[in-house]
Order: structure tokens, then C-alpha cells, then sequence
């Protein structure tokens, strides 16, 4: 995993490579012996009858929750659908930046913008500046040529247009089809510097950094990258750390205050973890300094990577289930119904131990059913970590050693369940 410009990249060692921009792109690139042999959305529609929509495509791949809804139906935003019989046979417009808009005027003077058919009967109505924008991905002149024989641009110059009229020309909409070829670009090898100059789209970047057109591909950062990576390549644009700050996953930060990078793995400061047969338990107390000490597994844990962590686990483990309603399933698989508004302790330790400190609430709020309730917040401590979730948002809070295990204001634990 390391970063590049703009994108987080994983890449396997069997060739599957997945970028992301943090925001509105992700790209897949599979090798060419796994591409006729995968599914999912990205292997795209079948050609042989049944003949499926866009929608039953999608409902296929789709996670079955309750949140989950494909297509938009009656409801899909518009922007002009044509008459097919007319407009299927027309050809598709293609506008360089250079293209004359002097003629797109009604009689009063009011600019109606211009029109282009983008296939199965669509038609968009896009400003004179919004095509000069689009345009820039297609022209065979501009900053972005040398990337066409390599990704092709028509779909994204097209996406452009069509999300521009759905968007009413919103700025926003024209930089990020702009951001998302430019990037596309890159993950194929095809680094595109400059492009912002002759465009009004303007690159954010956060504290203790700058942007930069054209930055080094292998910036300082705290944790080595991983993988090869050829740093005499072509400069990449993306946001640069500040004199005297190194790149610590997605931030900037003082190189000081970098953590502990040993057997291939990056830990920041605090972290606690296990070396790789658990026979010692150690922290990163600062850049590069770590404290063990001697431990060992339990007689009924076995030392094992689970979920990306090397550590002592069960070796066979057991769950408990809570659900809105107040519906319980305990560990000894015995089933609750507590319809309360209140907050319950799941699980937490019955007596202290000297290297694990654990407890899980939840807090159940009344729904606008009677007696139906809702988990509105989790609450975990482990050990030093304090961890909120509330919706869409996860707040980590460090606990010291030595203070008491802190009580969220409000809480009245109802039920300890054994675990």
C-alpha cells in the first residue's frame, strides 16, 4: 500500500491493483488472465439474452441490506431526452477547446448553450465555457493528448458534459471529470502536470502541506513504502509537505514525531503490539524506539494474524448479538427481548487483568414506533483506546494508564451479559 500524488494505491502480488482519490474515483486493474475469469459489476453487462437493464445489472452485484437501493426510477434526474427516432442516427459531437459558440444565441442574446446527443436517445444542453472545459479531455492538441492512446477519453469527456447539464454547469462537476481522467492517467503510467493553468479548478490541500504540479513520486514519509516503485519517473502533481514535514499516511507531520517502523510493519506512537510468534508484547514510544516486554498466550489462545493483526486469540471464538427492538443473543446462545431506552453493557471484564481492559455499551433511543428502539451509539474502551461510533462518524480518544475507565454522561448500565 503507499500513495501517489493524489491516490492511495494497493497493489497484490498477483497483479490485482486497486487506486482511490479519497473522494469520487476508484479504479480496478486486473491482470489479463484474471479479467475473463472474474465477476462482479465491473465485468460488465452480459451481451447474450436475457437481455437485462441497468438496474437488474446492478440489483445482481448489489449488498442485500436494508439501506440498499439501485436505480432511481421515475425519479432520475433529466436533461433533455430527445426523440430516439431522431436522434439515434445523429452523429456524436465531439468539441475541441478551440470550438466557435459564437451561434448558440436566441434572437434576445440569451446564450441556450449547445447541444450534444450522447447516445440511446440522450441529448444534453451544455454553457459555451463548461464545452471548452470538457473539451480539454478530448483535445487532440491540449495537456491532456498524450494520455488518449492509453485511456481512451470519450466516456469521460461525456460524463463530463452529462453531469454538467444534470449540475446546471456547476463548477465543481467540470474539475472533478477533469481531476478523475488526469488521475486515470496517472495510475496508467501516463503522469498529466498542468492541466489546472487554463481551468478555474483549484486543488485543496491540508495543514502543513502545498500543492504542487509536479511533485517527486517517492516523497519523504515516516513508513518506507512497500513494493517497487521506480522513483526517477515522471513527477506526479499532488499536495507537498512543508519544509521540515514527512508524509504520515494521508497528513503531514513533524518527522519527530514519526513512529516505529520494524519486521515490515509501521506502528504509531503509543501503539501497542505483538512481535511475530507473541512471546513479547511491546509499544512505540517514539520515532523508531520500542519497549517490550516478555508474554505469552493463554492455554486456550493460539498466537495468529486475524483481520490484518498478529496477536492472541481464542481459538474458537463466540459472539453476541444486539438489534434494535432490544432483541439480545447471548454468548451460551440463549435469546433476549429488552424494549428499553437505556444503554447496556454487552460485555466487559468481571475481574481486572493485568494486560486487557475491555468494555462494549450500546446505547438504545426510542424509534417513532412504540417500544421500538434504536442503536444510536457504541461505545468501546479497550485497553488505552476510548472509541465512539454514532452513525457515519468514529471518534478514537487515547485513555492513560492509571485513570479510571471513563463513564459517558448518561450511561445506566442495565445488564452485564457473561462472556
Amino acid at each position: 500500500m503507499s500513495s501517489l500524488g493524489m491516490l492511495l494505491i494497493l497493489e497484490t502480488d498477483f497483479g490485482l491493483k486497486v487506486s482511490y482519490d479519497w473522494n469520487t474515483l476508484l479504479l480496478l486493474t486486473l491482470p489479463r488472465d484474471l479479467y475473463n475469469t472474474s465477476c462482479g459489476l465491473c465485468q460488465g453487462m452480459p451481451l447474450s439474452p436475457p437481455t437485462l437493464t441497468t438496474t437488474d445489472w446492478g440489483m445482481t452485484w448489489a449488498e442485500r441490506d436494508t439501506f440498499c437501493q439501485v436505480g432511481c426510477g421515475d425519479s432520475c434526474p433529466r436533461c433533455g431526452l430527445g426523440d430516439k427516432s431522431t436522434l439515434n442516427t445523429a452523429p456524436l459531437m465531439v468539441a475541441d477547446s478551440s470550438m466557435d459558440n459564437d451561434n448558440e444565441e436566441e434572437p434576445n442574446g440569451v446564450a441556450t448553450g449547445i447541444r450534444f446527443h450522447v447516445g440511446d436517445g440522450l441529448y444534453v444542453f451544455v454553457e459555451p465555457e463548461a464545452v471548452r472545459l470538457c473539451g480539454l479531455i478530448v483535445d487532440r492538441g491540449g495537456v491532456f493528448a498524450r494520455c488518449h492512446s492509453k485511456v481512451v477519453p470519450a466516456f469521460f469527456y461525456q460524463s463530463c458534459l452529462q453531469d454538467t447539464c444534470l449540475d446546471q454547469g456547476a463548477q465543481d462537476t467540470i474539475c472533478n471529470w477533469l481531476q478523475v481522467y488526469a488521475s486515470t492517467c496517472q495510475t496508467q503510467g501516463v503522469p498529466v502536470t498542468g492541466w489546472r493553468s487554463d481551468t478555474p479548478c483549484v486543488q485543496s490541500c491540508p495543514p502543513n502541506s502545498h500543492y504542487s504540479s509536479c511533485m517527486t513520486v517517492c516523497p519523504p514519509q515516516c513508513a518506507p513504502a512497500r513494493g517497487q516503485r521506480d522513483c526517477n519517473q515522471d513527477c506526479v502533481e499532488g499536495c507537498q509537505c512543508d519544509l521540515g514535514y514527512v508524509l504520515n499516511g494521508k497528513s503531514c507531520i513533524l518527522s519527530q514525531n514519526c513512529g516505529c517502523y520494524t519486521d515490515g510493519k509501521y506502528y504509531e506512537p503509543k501503539q501497542l503490539f505483538w512481535n511475530s510468534d507473541c512471546t513479547k508484547r511491546c509499544q512505540c514510544i517514539g520515532r523508531n524506539l520500542i519497549q517490550c516486554d516478555p508474554r505469552r498466550c493463554k492455554a486456550e489462545e493460539e498466537c495468529t494474524l486475524r483481520f490484518g493483526v498478529r496477536g492472541c486469540f481464542a481459538r474458537r471464538s463466540q459472539h453476541c448479538v444486539a438489534s434494535g427492538g432490544g432483541v439480545f443473543r447471548t454468548f451460551d446462545g440463549a435469546s433476549l427481548r429488552l424494549p428499553a431506552s437505556c444503554s447496556f453493557v454487552l460485555s466487559t471484564n468481571c475481574r481486572k487483568l493485568p494486560d486487557l481492559s475491555f468494555q462494549l455499551i450500546a446505547n438504545f433511543d426510542k424509534w417513532s414506533t412504540p417500544n421500538l428502539t434504536t442503536i444510536s451509539h457504541v461505545y468501546l474502551y479497550i485497553n488505552e483506546e476510548n472509541i465512539l461510533i454514532s452513525g457515519s462518524t468514529v471518534k478514537v480518544k487515547t485513555h492513560y494508564p492509571g485513570s479510571p475507565m471513563p463513564q459517558s454522561s448518561g450511561f445506566v448500565p442495565a445488564v452485564c451479559l457473561v462472556t
